[in-house]
């Protein structure tokens, strides 16, 4: 495996990222083994508006510069991290990702609000950030079906605004809709704007995936996914997955699409 940090900081490269990021430590690793990789990881995530998911035995991975996030699916989980000691000093900012699936307890499924309020009074009184990520199944769990597996679109669920305001970062989990760009934007764009009425001061983004629950995308949907929704947000949650027990449907990573993408911001961002 590539280190993540196999690359000398280059700090005046990395002032001039515009866009907040989050990402994992897998994959900036996996980012790294792509031909010129360790630049774009210099580049986009050696940053103080980086957000690095890591586990705590990964947690030399993360770019000297960047913030180190710990992830949690549950808040029980997290308030038994907090109460047991085991949460490292070296991270600044916690994740609770809240979904409709076996890591979330079903009962935060069902008050999420009330949970993320919970999170945030814990959070805070630790003096590190949280960063909110209430999943779009929610609305399975929330909302009454239509029909057969189909279910009223998530923001009907009213739940964005109420965790935002307690919410330092909220990042709205929009990349299933990757596929069909008008319904990703529109997402971002009802999401941001509810988001934002609730909490001015907070930091929004919106998610990207290089195979958003196993299905596939290109590196020019991606680059357009950032076109039609860059004025709505402050930047992006970037997800390289593979299949595992969190994504099931997900196949084998693919970095290159993330790292061809990366390398089109570049371009389009030059003078």
């Amino acid at each position: 495996m590539v280190s993540v940090l196999a690359f000398a900081p280059e700090p005046a490269a990395a002032a001039s990222a515009p866009l907040v990021w989050m990402i994992n430590t897998k994959a900036l690793s996996l980012l790294a083994g792509e031909p010129g990789g360790a630049d774009l990881v210099a580049h986009f995530f050696n940053t103080p508006d980086t957000y690095v998911m890591a586990p705590r035995d990964q947690l030399a991975q993360v770019p000297p510069r960047a913030v180190a996030v710990i992830n949690f699916p549950s808040f029980a989980a997290m308030r038994a991290a907090f109460g047991a000691g085991r949460v490292d000093p070296r991270y600044g900012a916690v994740l609770y990702d809240c979904e409709a699936w076996k890591f979330t307890p079903l009962e935060e499924q069902k008050n999420p609000v009330y949970y993320y309020g919970l999170a945030a009074e814990l959070v805070h009184s630790h003096r590190l950030k949280l960063i909110a990520a209430p999943a779009t199944t929610l609305r399975k769990v929330l909302l009454v079906p239509t029909g057969p597996g189909t279910y009223p679109p998530f923001m009907r669920t009213g739940i964005v605004g109420p965790i935002a305001k307690v919410a330092d970062i909220f990042e709205i989990q929009a990349q299933g809709l990757l596929p069909q760009p008008d319904k990703f934007a529109d997402l971002v764009r009802n999401a941001a704007g509810e988001a934002r009425a609730a909490n001015p001061k907070l930091v929004f983004l919106a998610g990207l995936s290089t195979s958003p629950s196993g299905r596939t995308v290109t590196a020019a949907d991606l680059v357009d996914a950032v076109a039609r929704t860059k004025s709505l947000v402050d930047g992006y949650w970037l997800n390289i997955p593979a299949k595992s027990e969190f994504c099931e449907a997900c196949e084998e990573a693919r970095p290159a699409v993330a790292a061809v993408f990366l390398r089109q911001l570049l371009k389009t961002a030059a003078p």
